[in-house]
């Protein structure tokens, strides 16, 4: 009488009872620190450059007719650039992965919320580049330049009026709305996160509420603009120091940075 089969066949019948591997699970909260890592310093970068513009703007002006950009150009190429939002479009490509970091932390809040907050983010940001006239204005300039009859200098500055008309039109509003809805709709879900405090929340909703004017609405837009850049500047730099923290918690082993937060409270979208 032969002695029971042992050894690797039992476990290869178990193996093939359960079928393939399962491919869709979701990746560990580690496979995201490089994301927040680099979405937090991203950031703190446009934080910088937030400031930087302001000053720009303060300090030199940008000029109110066409031929008055042109000639800017020709005097200052850097200085025009910086005076037509150059910096701020930086800033608008420095926060997609800021906008990436955010859905990947608040989607177990509300996955549909989350992802409906980055397509807004990441909508605005495609508008920004599209309709900034820096690089436009600057070639204008030296067609500009380099015409030698009025009926050419009349059509480089017909072409400008329209790129700068362009700049502050319908595409620049949606822009400048959407990326203040990403904010809002993010920070409303941070009020449920254990990754966020509520002072960063409150700072996004601020940001988005204050968004809503455009700042192409006469000379109460550009007040509330230039208001709205201080709960910005507050909203990315606490968001990016909780990214930070949370990416390095889980570079060290842990479960990740959470906030306490209060218990029995009424959540949002529970």
């Amino acid at each position: 009488m032969s002695a029971p089969t042992t050894g690797p066949a039992p476990l290869a019948q178990e193996r093939r009872a359960a079928g393939p591997p399962d491919t869709t699970a979701a990746p560990p909260e580690t496979a995201w620190r490089p994301l927040y890592l680099s979405a937090g310093l991203a950031a703190m970068v446009a934080v910088i450059l937030i400031a930087l513009a302001v000053g720009v703007f303060l300090l030199w002006p940008p000029p109110t007719s066409v031929e008055a950009w042109f000639t800017l150009f020709q005097s200052n190429r850097l200085l025009g650039l910086l005076d037509l939002d150059l910096v701020m479009v930086v800033s608008a490509a420095l926060l997609i992965p800021l906008y990436l970091a955010l859905y990947v932390a608040l989607r177990r809040v509300s996955q549909s919320f989350a992802l409906l907050a980055l397509a807004l983010g990441l909508i605005g940001s495609t508008l920004m580049f599209a309709v900034n006239p820096a690089f436009t204005m600057s070639g204008l300039s030296d067609g500009y330049a380099a015409a030698t009859t009025a009926a050419q200098r009349a059509s480089y500055l017909a072409a400008g009026q329209a790129a700068l008309t362009n700049w502050t039109g319908t595409a620049f509003d949606v822009a400048y709305l959407f990326a203040g809805l990403a904010a809002l709709g993010f920070s409303v879900l941070m009020l449920r996160s254990e990754l966020f405090t509520r002072s960063a929340a409150y700072a996004g909703i601020a940001l988005g509420a204050l968004s809503l004017v455009p700042a192409t609405a006469g000379t109460v837009g550009v007040w509330v603009s230039l208001i709205s850049l201080v709960p910005t500047v507050i909203w990315l730099t606490l968001t990016a120091q909780q990214l930070i923290q949370h990416g390095i918690s889980l570079g060290l082993g842990g479960e990740g940075f959470v906030i306490a937060r209060p218990r029995g409270r009424r959540r949002l979208f529970a």
